[in-house]
């Protein structure tokens, strides 16, 4: 049987991109989609990677807090129809490379690459293809993960951005998914790193070797996601 070849398309910084790709005036520019600037309320919903390249804005930082770290930043107001509209958009053109397309959310998708490769060349090829295309036709740019599960294609669409394509294989799982802190695994969040950390478990590593039956009496059903997907199944 042929490997399973799953992508995750994830689009980049989506709210602000899909602001510059309408408004060609805003590209290059560090953006920021947040609420009123001249009252300078309201938090920062996204952000460009201009913004990331000259100031550690943060996502739900408030309007202030981010002017003050960066004062020449653009601010737009969010338009969600607009989003949904491009997600849209983003959505038919995946649709021309797999019938099976799985929104995750407005900005990404996992794609069954399967048997594919006598359409669009191995999965790295595809992957730019895609990318191309996406960028062709909606003008919003996106990272490509890939790998034999959704949860290594997620990981491994993580390892690169802005458009980036990185591939998490099962051979490739203990070299680039095992020396990561637990909490840059995917469903780990800040108080599953605390008590993972007091098991003595910090790294994606220690994770995948741990106890099954202990993580399953100290998370319940969530301990034996975690050991799988520190597996990267």
């Amino acid at each position: 049987m042929a490997q399973k070849v799953i992508f995750l398309v994830d689009m980049n910084a989506f709210f602000a991109s899909v602001h510059q790709a309408q408004n060609p005036e805003l590209k290059g520019l560090p953006v920021l989609v947040a609420g009123d600037r001249e009252a300078r309320t309201g938090v920062v919903l996204a952000k460009s990677y201009e913004c990331l390249e000259r100031a550690p804005i943060r996502t739900a930082m408030t309007l202030k807090e981010a002017l003050d770290l960066l004062p020449e930043a653009v601010v737009v107001q969010p338009d969600h129809r607009m989003y949904r509209e491009y997600s849209r958009r983003v959505r038919r053109v995946l649709e021309d490379f797999s019938p099976l397309v799985e929104p995750v959310s407005i900005d990404e998708a996992f794609l069954d690459m399967t048997g594919t490769e006598k359409l669009f060349g191995p999965p790295e090829e595809a992957a730019r293809k895609i990318q191309e295309a996406v960028l062709t036709r909606t003008g919003l740019p996106c990272s490509v993960g890939i790998g034999n599960t959704r949860i290594a294609a997620k990981m491994a669409s993580e390892f690169k951005k802005p458009m980036g394509i990185s591939t998490l294989w099962p051979l490739e799982v203990p070299g680039k998914l095992f020396p990561l802190p637990v909490g840059k695994l995917h469903g780990v969040g800040e108080k599953s790193v605390e008590k993972l950390a007091a098991l003595n478990i910090r790294t994606i590593g220690e994770l995948a070797e741990a106890d099954g039956e202990l993580l399953i009496r100290r998370f319940g059903a969530a301990g034996r996601q975690m050991l799988l997907s520190a597996r990267g199944l």
